[in-house]
């Protein structure tokens, strides 16, 4: 079995000027990944190779993110209003994101590779 846990430091910025107009909204983000992993064994332990070091460890590398979301407050402004009024969600979003990321030690050719391109689906809430 293996894990690997990502954490990322990242920026990112939502085009949502004209948002009332053209209700599609534009993502980008981009940033630094380290992805902690380890290899256990059948017994639940953390595994070790040959040489007895444990199988673990961490990985840096950098991600892109880019995305587009669909403004759900057009259809119904009514609604969107009451739900800023009554839970403090300012805007939702039906939501793609297409994400790339390269967790391979900047490059390093002896590093274990644990990026992977991706999409994301789902509702994002403005809060």
């Amino acid at each position: 079995e293996m894990s690997i846990t990502p954490f990322t430091l990242y920026t990112g910025y939502r085009f949502d000027l004209f948002q009332d107009i053209v209700p599609i909204v534009p993502s980008l983000k981009f940033g630094l990944a380290y992805y902690t992993w380890n290899i256990y064994n059948g017994s639940g332990d953390v595994a070790a190779f040959s040489d007895g070091s444990e199988a673990s460890g961490g990985k840096m590398g950098w991600f892109y993110s880019i995305g587009l979301h669909l403004l759900l407050d057009f259809p119904d402004r009514e609604m969107a209003w009451a739900f800023d009024r009554d839970a403090g969600v300012n805007h939702s979003y039906l939501s793609v994101e297409y994400q790339s990321s390269r967790v391979d030690d900047f490059g390093d050719p002896d590093s274990f590779r644990l990026g992977t391109d991706m999409f994301f689906f789902g509702v994002t809430l403005d809060l």
